[in-house]
């Protein structure tokens, strides 16, 4: 045998194989490259930190209670999340707390409440991004800015400094020493932040509680209404969601479900709740339903002090499967036990599967009510049992005051059409889907809490507009709500149609 051959021929494979190794390596390096260049960047309004590798480190000097070795590692191809991570974690939650306003107090006191809980921590991640304003508030170490925090419970002192653990997120340029200012109302900012979330702190199960002001169904372009007939724009409050008053700006309804969506990137949240006021409101619901499976909200106003944290999540611990439905159910608990002795106070947990089916529903009893007007008096007679009649039980939401919208709760405002027409299959189907999709709620005083729908808004004279924003007509403007694009039995249209609303408010 030629060994000296059969030598040359092994060197020529070891050379082969090493050649293609340094290919692969290069490849993949190139990758990563081509990743970092391209990862866009959020807009710092006061300075914008150098690029860096996310980690979970403390800031120094703050006493924390994390451990050191807590880092976890950046997730790649090559460094993908253990499947016993996964078992391990089973939640992971973020509360996008837009608090550069005056609920900066408020913001302070959540998340000390969330420090006092005795939440395991190990089992359920909770992440805070806080936008702060340096107008309202002094506690906590009185910084200001936007910060990242991994709650950390067990808290037995005063809560002057926060013992949650201070994140650095590349993601939305923020680093430890630095103060970075957020504008909370982009979509963007919250897409970023749902991104770092999955990507950082997979679980088997996620939550986002969207926390801050809100005043309901609102969209991206909107106009008061008619000349001589116009909602005063001083009077009333912001339009939307996540007001933030460093850059004066605030977060649309359509603006919500684009950041939620482009964070999710196709995974849906096991929950998601708005501690906010008329979050509850079925044009919220509709916006969303595709990006959660269980909804929490209220439709009316709600307290500045929100939530109760601390009795939400030490609740959930003693939870033993820890489950959405667990979830909600503590959500409604803690709300009980905090406002039982508030008027008007009410709060729903929906199962987001069954949405389409109520929907269904409450558009056959809108569609049936519009038909019954044929004629003025019959126009009046439905308007005197929803809205402006003595003996009207329908339960409305404001805040009062000129260029206040008003919602209906819808559940009443069923009732008060049965009354009317006396439409028993279409009512007694719809009541079937209203207690499928809102399977625990609690109200201070009625039996049940549900969700609301836009009506119309006071103007200048605290009376009802008779022309509705543009933003509430069919085929009016750009960027509408899906539930103003898809409902065919309650919004008015562009020319005048066979909508309730329609009837309600321009029937000639």
């Amino acid at each position: 045998m030629d060994f000296s051959a059969l030598i040359r021929k092994v060197k020529v494979i070891a050379l082969a194989c090493s050649l293609l190794s340094a290919v692969l390596l290069g490849l993949a390096s190139c990758s990563n490259v081509f990743d970092l260049e391209n990862h866009a960047s959020v807009e710092i309004k006061k300075e914008t930190p150098p690029v860096e590798e996310p980690s979970d480190k403390t800031e120094p000097g703050k006493d924390t209670g994390a451990e050191e070795d807590e880092k976890e590692p950046e997730l790649s191809a090559i460094n993908p999340p253990s499947p016993l991570s996964l078992t391990e974690r089973h939640w992971t939650i973020l509360l996008y707390m837009s608090a550069d306003n005056d609920l900066e107090a408020a913001a302070m006191e959540d998340l000390c409440e969330m420090e006092f809980s005795s939440l395991n921590t190990d089992q359920v991640t909770v992440l805070a991004l806080v936008d702060r304003s340096p107008a309202y508030d002094t506690s906590c170490d009185n910084w200001y800015g936007s910060r990242l925090y991994k709650i950390q419970t067990g808290r037995e002192a005063d809560c002057r400094t926060l013992i949650s653990t201070e994140l650095e997120c590349r993601d939305l340029g923020l680093s430890l020493g630095k103060e970075t200012e957020l504008d909370m109302s982009s979509s963007y900012v919250l897409s970023s932040a749902l991104t770092y979330v999955r990507k950082r702190y997979p679980a088997n199960h996620y939550g986002l509680v969207i926390w801050g002001h809100g005043t309901g169904w609102r969209s991206g372009s909107e106009n008061a209404g008619a000349a001589g007939n116009a909602v005063s724009r001083v009077a009333a409050p912001v339009k939307g969601f996540s007001f933030d008053s460093t850059s004066g700006t605030y977060m649309t309804l359509c603006q919500i479900g684009e950041g939620i969506r482009a964070g999710l990137n196709g995974v849906k949240l096991d929950f998601l709740g708005f501690d906010t006021c008329y979050g509850g409101e079925i044009e919220v619901l509709y916006e969303l339903k595709d990006y959660a499976k269980y909804f929490a909200g209220s439709a009316g106003l709600i307290d500045a002090s929100g939530w109760n944290y601390e009795g939400l999540f030490s609740e959930f611990q003693n939870c033993r499967e820890k489950t959405a439905e667990d979830l909600c159910g503590c959500v409604i608990s803690q709300f009980k036990n905090q406002y039982a002795y508030k008027s008007k106070a009410g709060i729903f947990c929906a199962d987001m599967g069954k949405f389409s089916e109520y929907f269904d529903t409450c558009e056959a009893m809108w569609e049936n009510a519009a038909s019954k007007i044929v004629n003025a008096d019959r126009r009046d007679s439905l308007m005197k049992a929803l809205y402006s009649g003595s003996n009207c039980k329908v339960k409305r939401y404001s805040y009062g005051g000129s260029g206040s919208d008003i919602y209906l709760d819808i559940a009443s405002m069923m009732e008060a059409i049965f009354g009317l027409y006396n439409c028993k299959a279409l009512y007694e189907k719809y009541l079937a889907a209203e207690s499928a999709l809102f399977f625990e709620s609690w109200a201070s005083d009625s039996d049940q809490a549900g969700a609301g729908v836009y009506f119309s808004t006071l103007n200048d004279s605290n009376n009802l507009c008779f022309r509705h924003p543009l933003a509430y007509i069919k085929g009016e403007t750009s960027q509408q709500i899906l539930f103003v694009r898809d409902s065919q039995g309650y919004v008015p249209t562009q020319s005048g149609g066979k909508s309730l609303l329609d009837k309600l408010f321009y029937f000639n």
